[in-house]
């Protein structure tokens, strides 16, 4: 039996997020066109995380994850929020 990559393991993780939280981290993943040297208005830029490593992808979304269980467990998770808006200062 195949092993499975950490990246297989991903899908039911990221079932639980709200749907603008899974488009963010896409926007985040996302590898550009590669010609961030070229300078010309066809280039499209990678996203922030785009050289992350598979293992540091999965620990951030995992531990996203977490979170997302425990807002939606104390009743705060809101799906139709903004991810930026669920953020709050400490006092």
């Amino acid at each position: 039996m195949r092993k499975k990559k950490r990246a297989d393991l991903l899908g039911p993780w990221l079932d639980e997020w709200p749907a603008a939280d899974r488009r963010a981290m896409e926007r985040a993943f996302d590898p550009g066109d590669g010609c961030d040297f070229v300078e010309s208005d066809d280039c499209v830029d990678g996203g922030l995380a785009a050289h992350w490593s598979g293992d540091f992808r999965f620990t951030n979304i995992t531990s996203y994850t977490y979170w997302v269980r425990f807002l939606r467990h104390r009743g705060a998770l809101d799906p139709n929020e903004a991810p930026h808006e669920r953020v709050t200062r400490a006092p």
